[in-house]
């Protein structure tokens, strides 16, 4: 994210909290519970309770820099806030020693603990993967931080003059812009912002009472959030189901998760063909009206689902703005112009992205053989892939 869009970010965050300062938040009757097990099989380190200053020194001091977890320990969260600044410079130390972060079930993480749980990377890939994972009944909530004016007068003292207050206010607001701008900067090793700027634009505009939350499975794919301990899903017995993949992963790959034309286009063309042997089914899809080939550029798809023994997707692949040269199915796009972008995809991508965390326990759908969403047997799909050939189209 360019650093001048963060500062930006960060001085309207500033603003909003002029009747607001001392970095803190939520309560702090009883501190942060600090636990290391190296041998744990989830949590390696826990952190439970209120963030305070002088923690991340406690974290260092209980924590070592090298250890018997070779992957990178694993931080499980269950804390409700506490000093933001000292929240900002533990989740800086989470990226920096590339620890993973996790919710259980049940654990509540808002407000400076939210920061800690995002910083979470993926130590076993050399720093090139996000490692934030959470129970579909955990809670994450962000809000912007705040200055509060009651602890700020009994620090200073109600006869304090007006330039100590104001000198007190811009000193806190300068160490607090300058944490969260040095953690807004931390990337992966590919380069990647590891905060996602929509994710941070819209924490920053959340002030009081008032709190992002991430409760479905769009806020979960849109800011590269791993949701565990739940079945896999299925797609019903419908192209509908396995196209709405392909809405996802274009929402995805383009930024389209605040437009909701993406969810409304209609299926101009569908072609799928399941593999019995492999329990796999690969799928090309694009969108739109055969008589209206104008209706969105670059709008179709290539899925490839893996199911279990039960039918369940078991993993979900897709190449989003798939081109008109790889493309089997019959309604020509018109228009080649986003590139192409291959994704992973959660294994409930086939289900709306307004479908509650929650829901996933239930198992979602009913079970189907996933070879009733083939359209196409093997021959039939390589006779349309030589007459991409003939035509001078590349197969896949």
């Amino acid at each position: 994210m360019c650093r001048r869009y963060l500062v930006f970010l960060i001085l309207q965050l500033c603003s909003a909290c002029l009747g607001a300062v001392a970095i803190a938040q939520s309560t702090e009757a009883s501190g942060l519970r600090i636990r290391y097990d190296p041998d744990a099989s989830t949590c390696n380190i826990s952190l439970v309770g209120t963030i305070r200053a002088g923690d991340l020194d406690r974290i260092k001091k209980a924590v070592p820099l090298s250890g018997a977890v070779k992957a990178g320990p694993t931080v499980c969260l269950s804390v409700s806030g506490g000093d933001f600044v000292e929240g900002i410079k533990i989740a800086r130390h989470v990226s920096s020693m590339a620890w993973s972060t996790h919710l259980q079930d049940g654990a509540i993480c808002q407000s400076a603990c939210s920061w800690i749980f995002l910083a979470g990377i993926n130590a076993s890939t050399a720093g090139t993967e996000l490692s934030r994972t959470m129970h579909p009944t955990a809670r994450l909530a962000l809000h912007a931080p705040f200055i509060d004016v009651d602890k700020a007068r009994r620090r200073l003292g109600a006869s304090a003059p007006v330039e100590r207050v104001v000198a007190f206010y811009g000193q806190a607001v300068a160490e607090l812009g300058g944490q969260l701008l040095a953690f807004a900067n931390h990337r992966l090793t590919t380069g990647v912002p590891i905060l996602n700027p929509s994710l941070l634009a819209q924490a920053l505009v959340k002030t009081g009472g008032d709190w992002l939350e991430v409760t479905t499975t769009g806020d979960a794919m849109k800011w590269d959030i791993e949701i565990t301990g739940y079945p896999s899903p299925a797609p019903a017995a419908s192209r509908d189901d396995v196209a709405m993949a392909c809405r996802n992963a274009l929402a995805k790959a383009n930024e389209f998760w605040d437009w909701d034309e993406i969810y409304r286009i209609p299926i101009g063309d569908y072609e799928a063909l399941y593999a019995a042997d492999k329990r796999s089914l690969i799928a090309h899809i694009s969108f739109g009206d055969r008589a209206n080939s104008s209706y969105i550029r670059s709008a179709s798809c290539e899925l490839r689902f893996e199911f279990d023994d039960g039918g369940g997707i078991s993993s979900l692949h897709a190449i989003a703005n798939l081109p008109r040269s790889e493309n089997v199915v019959t309604l020509d796009i018109g228009y080649d112009t986003r590139p192409k972008a291959e994704l992973v995809l959660p294994t409930f991508a086939a289900m709306s992205p307004k479908t509650t965390l929650e829901t996933l326990l239930d198992g979602g759908r009913r079970r189907q053989k996933p070879a009733a969403l083939a359209t196409l047997v093997s021959p039939k799909w390589c006779e349309r892939q030589q007459r991409m050939v003939d035509r001078g189209r590349a197969p896949r």
